[in-house]
């Protein structure tokens, strides 16, 4: 700290780590503990995990992309549970978000969550209907020193209740999005966007700037699980979607923008940083088509590692490995499998295999879009997402 290089800036930084405990200094001789010896690994880094613990759920969402409402897919026993957390910090994976169906309906779920903090892994998110959050539940968390945020759907208002299909639904959400608030917990909140309830996104808006909600996401819900077989379910232009997004960006600046949101790959400002920017246009500085897929793959609840999310009830999840079959590192090193080709597509591999593509001069911007999407629109892996090439070409 006393290097004379240092800047007045970079030593007052650390005069405040070292005052809010952050930072000790060192004592003459003294070694760096294991935990902060340097690893390499033998594979990309995975950051964090999205680990789905159960298919079970105790509402019956028209749009459930793993059919939780028929109980599709099986949950992994303690034993299973505790071997994939042992998998993970073996794999260097230092954060995970838990998600369902609904997680909390788990009765392991507090063992779950204390071995991960034996494990050194950080909890960052809990994504949840919110039925179960009850008063004694965050009360726990407290005690059990959770610093996580908290995801809940709501798709938008005087609409929750159809989409996930129980009466009521819609008020003790709104009911858990204020329980969690008082206990000082951040809430994000996620929308599924689809034709009936295009209209009440402003109305939504207004009730969750109201409600002090810290994080805003809507995306367009996909073809995928229960939504397949959604009789009501009406494809929504993409302009008419992008018209209503204009509208929820005006309202939010206006507002002296209240809120951080996201909207599809539409557009996104982040509250902490002040940054508007285009999610679209950020694809453009990465070296494969979707990143995320390599740093934050996704886990269903029978131990099938999927790419992402999107990717469930497609023609690739029969082809994904089983963590009960190969471990984590070993799916990892890989370099031959289904996994590994999926989430290591580049741009120049979807080029090859789109004449549009290659003649296109966004192609190296988009890299061809989600690989999930085009999957699901164009039954091809390395097919366009017409999603974000309708974007680049304004159609």
């Amino acid at each position: 700290m006393d290097y004379v290089f240092m800047l007045p800036g970079q030593r007052n930084v650390f005069q405040t780590l070292l005052k809010e405990d952050f930072i000790t200094p060192a004592k003459s001789g003294e070694k760096l503990s294991e935990d902060q010896k340097p690893r390499s690994l033998p594979f990309d880094y995975v950051r964090s995990i999205h680990w789905s613990v159960t298919g079970k759920c105790n509402l019956r969402c028209r749009h459930c992309y793993m059919s939780a409402p028929r109980q599709k897919y099986h949950d992994l026993s303690p034993d299973g549970a505790e071997s994939l957390i042992r998998q993970m910090a073996e794999a260097e994976i230092h954060q995970i978000s838990l998600t369902g169906g609904e997680p909390l309906l788990r009765k392991d779920f507090w063992q779950i969550v204390n071995k991960l903090k034996a494990a050194n892994i950080y909890l960052r998110q809990i994504f949840t209907n919110g039925l179960l959050v009850t008063d004694e539940f965050l009360k726990r968390a407290k005690h059990e020193e959770l610093r996580c945020d908290f995801v809940l759907s709501f798709d938008g208002l005087d609409m929750h209740d159809w989409l996930r299909g129980i009466e009521g639904t819609e008020k003790r959400t709104i009911e858990a999005i204020k329980r969690i608030k008082r206990h000082g917990y951040s809430v994000c909140i996620e929308t599924a966007v689809h034709s009936k309830n295009l209209s009440s996104l402003p109305s939504t808006y207004d009730l969750l700037r109201e409600l002090n909600i810290d994080f805003w996401k809507c995306s367009y819900i996909t073809q995928s699980g229960e939504w397949k077989h959604e009789n009501e379910a009406v494809q929504l232009p993409q302009k008419q979607l992008y018209k209503m997004y204009d509208m929820l960006i005006s309202m939010n600046k206006n507002d002296g923008f209240p809120l951080s949101v996201q909207l599809d790959g539409y557009y996104a400002f982040h509250k902490g940083t002040r940054r508007e920017y285009i999610p679209y246009l950020e694809k453009g500085k990465e070296y494969y088509s979707c990143t995320s897929c390599i740093t934050e793959p996704y886990l269903l609840p029978d131990g099938k590692l999927l790419p992402c999310p999107t990717f469930t009830d497609t023609s690739l999840e029969e082809k994904m490995p089983y963590i009960t079959k190969q471990s984590l590192t070993e799916i990892f090193q890989d370099k031959d499998s289904p996994f590994y080709r999926v989430t290591h597509i580049r741009a120049d591999d979807i080029a090859k295999h789109n004449k549009q593509c290659r003649s296109c001069i966004h192609h190296t911007r988009c890299k061809g879009g989600c690989r999930a999407m085009a999957l699901l629109g164009s039954k091809n892996i390395y097919g366009r997402d017409m999603m974000i090439c309708n974007y680049f070409n304004q159609k």
